[in-house]
């Protein structure tokens, strides 16, 4: 099966059955995950996922369905309700310097020492801010919180870091900062998503040093991206009677969700939004455009973690981080991601 064009993802999103579910209220952060052997379109409230492992090996398509969801979210959400920070150590490189004019990014950590710097900002930082809030407020989870807000109190955006490349980072940490880093990303699954923070992991494979089985077990939605049987198997714990498919092109996944298919694992073959960088660089601009039009408060913000700064702490605008009237640190700007 070829990959889905933008037209069909259009064609998708505004069929009848996609497009009910796009509008219904009740869900908050509707995507398209894929279609089917039978050309139906799978979607899904990623309002209502904790946490997501894309794994892969390069270009089996991992990345380009990851930026396909960010299009879509970015698409239809305010940068005061959703944020994105990216980790991706590719000298450069990296596939998400495509969304660098989203002002949803909030920061992007291309280095070792960035990644970890950024984890630690996540946990020293925004964590304790969020905590703050909704102690005050005495909510227990993020939506409740914001759901109660009145006139300008101040909003908590939904926060998903992205991390990629996570073994090449880890293979060239000190046995301290591999042992830190395990442990901050195991807080962000475990700990963090009723706060509103929320992780994509793009690992080459589900089940690694870096998130051994007994941490992947806690997420909740897994996909496997032209990955070989055995794996899926190992890591969806499933019988390869269960899964008769085989992944054999790029885009070609298996997909584990409580909300899909029952949780029963599914086959489905991810959507792209082009066949360029260039293109993808292009729409997302066009995303941008609209909310510098329709919130010109908000100002693409994208650039270089500095680990030199206390913990990391991602560049933000300058008054406010998402409406923030905290005291927290907050770095000044560097400059943009050419």
């Amino acid at each position: 099966m070829p990959y889905v064009s933008v037209d069909n993802v259009a064609a998708m999103v505004t069929g009848r059955e996609v497009f009910g579910f796009f509008k219904d209220h009740r869900n908050n952060m509707p995507v398209v995950v894929g279609v089917d052997e039978a050309g139906k379109t799978t979607t899904i409230d990623l309002d209502t996922v904790y946490s997501i492992i894309v794994s892969g090996v390069p270009r089996s398509g991992k990345s380009w369905f990851v930026q396909m969801i960010m299009a879509l979210l970015a698409a239809l959400n305010s940068p005061k309700d959703l944020q994105f920070l990216l980790i991706d150590a590719k000298d450069g490189t990296s596939d998400f310097t495509v969304v660098s004019d989203l002002p949803h990014v909030i920061g992007f950590a291309g280095t070792r020492q960035d990644a970890l710097a950024s984890l630690q900002w996540v946990e020293r930082v925004e964590a304790p801010r969020r905590k703050d809030l909704m102690a005050a407020s005495n909510k227990t989870k993020y939506q409740d919180y914001n759901d109660d807000l009145v006139g300008d109190e101040v909003k908590i955006p939904l926060l998903w870091v992205g991390n990629d490349e996570m073994t090449s980072f880890a293979s060239s940490m000190a046995p301290d900062e591999k042992k830190e880093f395990f442990n901050l990303l195991n807080m962000l699954i475990s700990q963090y998503p009723s706060l509103g923070i929320r992780v994509i992991l793009l690992p080459h494979r589900i089940v690694n040093d870096i998130i051994p089985k007994t941490a992947s077990t806690l997420v909740p939605f897994k996909i496997g991206v032209q990955a070989e049987i055995g794996e899926i198997v190992n890591a969806f714990d499933i019988r390869a009677s269960d899964f008769p498919y085989k992944l054999s092109h790029p885009g070609d996944m298996a997909v584990k969700s409580k909300n899909i298919n029952g949780g029963s694992t599914k086959y489905l073959h991810s959507p792209m939004l082009s066949d360029s960088s260039g293109q993808n660089r292009k729409i997302f601009g066009a995303i941008a455009r609209m909310w510098s039009q329709l919130e010109p408060d908000v100002r693409p913000h994208f650039g270089l973690v500095s680990a030199r700064k206390t913990w990391g702490t991602p560049p933000v605008r300058e008054k406010a981080y998402a409406g923030s009237t905290s005291d927290v640190p907050l770095a000044p700007a560097v400059p943009a991601m050419q």
